[in-house]
């Protein structure tokens, strides 16, 4: 079911000297566009300008650019106001129509009061001592693609799916609540794409609002969200974490403790059950004392809790673990279809040809020359609610061992979103390497090279003769390695 989006993007002019905002939304209708199929109306007002409070009616998205220069702005600390007081919002109301950006870190005591509780969307980049890296200029640089691009895609599914007319409908889909405790600078990504993962297969995902910044509150959300989840999962790596005001420990270290006290009670009541998995990275390296005294003590206070698993593996091994127990087990939802068991999945290579539905016709040449090779071919599909070829679109990137696309009548910002699709494979679930990715570029169409250095990615152009040869060429080469 598409929606209509009316959207209301706030900032100030300092924010946007580098037309920050200005690229913020332009990828921003991208990326709704791409999921709910209807261009959103988006709207920029700055804190130069006037605002009605009655023309705050017609939008039904709010999204202000957080930053030092947002809150020393009046006139945009009332828009919060305004906005929260003409659509009647209570909390719930708040959370599914105003998204914040959080441009730059800054304390959260100095943030709105309507939104500190609000989880925020930092799209900047901390280093493993949580010192802040400069905001980013190269959208396309690898570190972008790592944050960036999927904070971006975070947010769009999170207000396409918070402000749907079937919200309700996606609610009923949350079999089970699962905490995912804060972890240190260094695993933000990491944490993420699982939050992600989970999100996308209908769990639902605890903590979901911002912390309190006095302690004894913290400690109340913590097992409040606690009580509600039958697992909580900790990821452990080579920072402490950020330690509240009044505090001495780190939050990392308050959710454990806490979660492993919510265990040991739980587990001794009668029909009910906790289980806590630990991930600790197995690349440890320039440890705190601080860090190491707690990790010494986690492995020790572990070994006497029967419900409590610490995993010291790959993060790809840690994954699978997680979709063996909370996900293969799942009937998906958007396809209405339970996951085969893997021993009786077919074994003949598959190759997914991604290309748009107009230039499908011109794409024979390439499912001929892997058809004759001994590949399934897989297509996107086209017709259908749009999550459900979305769910369709993220089953074939798991699945699929070769990666083809055509680079046709679409423009090259197009081809860049399928190879970010390609590199967030790993958050949709994908556990095997892909054996060859390769863009392939149609007659006549207008092509950057610049854009796509990539040396991952093979680039097939010429005539469709040449074109012919070169992916014979290619395919011997992926069936060698």
């Amino acid at each position: 079911m598409s929606t209509n989006f009316n959207i209301l993007i706030a900032y100030t002019k300092t924010d946007n000297e580098n037309q920050w905002v200005t690229k913020f939304k332009v990828f921003l209708e991208k990326m709704l566009y791409q999921i709910n199929g209807v261009e959103p109306t988006i709207n920029l007002t700055s804190s130069d300008d006037h605002f009605v409070e009655q023309d705050l009616l017609q939008y039904n998205v709010f999204v202000p650019i957080l930053s030092s220069n947002y809150i020393e702005s009046g006139n945009l600390l009332d828009l919060v106001e305004s906005y929260v007081s003409v659509h009647q919002l209570n909390d719930a109301g708040i959370s599914k129509s105003i998204y914040k950006i959080v441009k730059s870190k800054f304390s959260l005591k100095d943030q709105p009061s309507k939104l500190v509780g609000l989880l925020g969307y930092d799209f900047y980049a901390l280093d493993d001592a949580g010192d802040e890296i400069n905001e980013f200029d190269d959208y396309f640089s690898k570190e972008a693609e790592k944050t960036y691009w999927m904070k971006m895609v975070d947010l769009a599914y999170d207000i396409y799916e918070g402000s749907s007319q079937n919200q309700e409908e996606e609610n009923e889909g949350y079999k089970q609540s699962i905490y995912l405790a804060n972890t240190g600078y260094d695993l933000n990504i990491q944490k993420n794409i699982i939050r992600r993962e989970l999100v996308r297969h209908g769990y639902q995902v605890l903590p979901n609002k911002e912390f309190s910044s006095n302690l004894v509150e913290i400690e109340k959300q913590i097992k409040e969200d606690l009580d509600k989840c039958s697992l909580s999962i900790h990821l452990v790596g080579n920072s402490y974490g950020e330690i509240p005001i009044g505090a001495d420990k780190s939050l990392v270290d308050i959710q454990n403790k806490i979660a492993t006290e919510i265990s040991i009670t739980k587990n001794e009541a009668e029909h009910l059950s906790f289980q806590k998995l630990i991930w600790i990275n197995p690349k440890l390296s320039n440890l705190s004392e601080r860090q190491s005294s707690f990790l010494d003590n986690l492995k020790r206070d572990t070994t006497s809790l029967e419900n409590t698993e610490i995993l010291q593996t790959p993060l790809e091994d840690f994954k699978n673990i997680l979709r063996e127990e909370l996900i293969e087990v799942r009937i998906d939802k958007g396809l209405n279809l339970r996951k085969k068991q893997k021993s009786n999945k077919s074994k003949k290579k598959s190759v997914y040809l991604i290309c748009d539905k107009v230039d499908k016709e011109a794409t024979g040449f390439i499912r001929d020359a892997f058809t004759e090779a001994g590949y399934d071919v897989l297509y996107p599909t086209y017709e259908g609610e749009l999550l459900v070829l979305r769910q369709i679109h993220i089953n074939n990137l798991r699945n699929m061992d070769v990666a083809i696309i055509y680079k046709g009548q679409v423009n090259d910002q197009w081809v860049r979103m399928k190879l970010l699709d390609l590199l967030k494979s790993p958050g949709f679930g994908r556990t095997k390497p892909m054996m060859g990715k390769a863009i392939v570029v149609g007659q006549g169409a207008n092509f950057n090279n610049a854009l796509f250095r990539d040396p991952g990615v093979d680039i097939i152009e010429g005539t469709t003769e040449d074109q012919i040869q070169k992916l014979a060429y290619f395919v011997n080469s992926i069936n060698k390695d």
